[in-house]
């Protein structure tokens, strides 16, 4: 026994059609598929068809259905008319008052002495948009308030970003806010504790990420944010092993959910029974 299935994208001219011609007609694809309609039984969907839309007298009818009969395939064709797709929207979307949009991803570089020199200018930069304190006043308090991580902590020949860590100070809360004020700092994603843009300076860029680190999680964001991906992850497999859970918060007992370590990087490694590992020689 045939089987046809009406295309949903055909334009079937039924008025033409002899429905005892033996071949295809036009806009109908048809084939013997006598597994899939068992004599005696309602017509059930083939596997490997087009899903069906919906069903009529018990026959499964709808774009891209079988039906039985060369008629039941007119009164389909008839209840569901093929309609055009509606264009995909290629309009990119507008980024947030403030923000710039983000540029094309590139796998462009810096050798290790570029990027140390823009890492500079960029903590300049901060200091004079208020973001960060002035240095005579962490003097004052003794207290650091940024530090950074990824490939620029662990000296790689070559950095494709910045990952700057900014540490919340007890003595004193710096100016988040004022980030968009940056000069050279051309923001397009910005949230309440983090931020990620590229940083211009002079004729050279560097895709910059920022995030707000607590104290008490500093060594975890800083064991997890310096990398690389192969150390992470074999950090994460020792604490599994253990019983723990390790993330950029900190490391966590998985039965009672408690803080066990991640204020340092040192408490870290002592509580997964492992000596420091200085991050030049992380990933080697």
């Amino acid at each position: 026994m045939k089987e046809y299935r009406v295309k949903p994208d055909s334009q079937l001219n039924l008025d033409t059609w002899d429905p005892d011609d033996t071949g295809c007609p036009v806009g109908i694809a048809c084939a013997p598929r006598p597994s899939c309609a068992p004599s005696g039984r309602t017509l059930r969907s083939c596997p490997g068809s087009p899903r069906v839309s919906g069903t009529s007298g018990g026959v499964a009818t709808g774009g891209g259905a079988a039906v039985r009969s060369p008629t039941r395939l007119k009164r389909a064709a008839r209840k569901w008319p093929s309609k055009p797709r509606r264009p995909r929207a290629t309009t990119p979307r507008k980024p947030r008052p403030g923000l710039h949009p983000k540029p094309p991803k590139t796998t462009a570089r810096l050798p290790y002495a570029d990027a140390q020199r823009l890492s500079i200018a960029l903590i300049d930069a901060l200091r004079d948009a208020a973001v960060l304190p002035s240095l005579v006043t962490e003097a004052m308090h003794l207290g650091q308030s940024y530090v950074f991580a990824g490939s620029l902590r662990r000296m790689a020949p070559t950095v494709g970003d910045l990952d700057l860590l900014l540490i919340e100070q007890p003595w004193g809360q710096w100016a988040w806010g004022a980030l968009p004020t940056v000069h050279g700092l051309a923001l397009h994603a910005f949230g309440p504790a983090k931020a990620t843009g590229v940083f211009t300076h002079g004729r050279q860029r560097i895709p910059v990420d920022i995030r707000a680190v607590a104290p008490s999680s500093l060594g975890a964001a800083l064991e997890y944010f310096t990398g690389p991906a192969g150390h992470n992850l074999g950090m994460r497999m020792k604490a599994k092993r253990k019983g723990y859970k390790l993330n950029e918060y900190g490391l966590f007992s998985v039965k009672t959910g408690f803080k066990i370590a991640g204020d340092t990087e040192a408490s870290i490694y002592d509580a997964l029974g492992h000596d420091w590992k200085p991050p030049e020689l992380r990933g080697r």
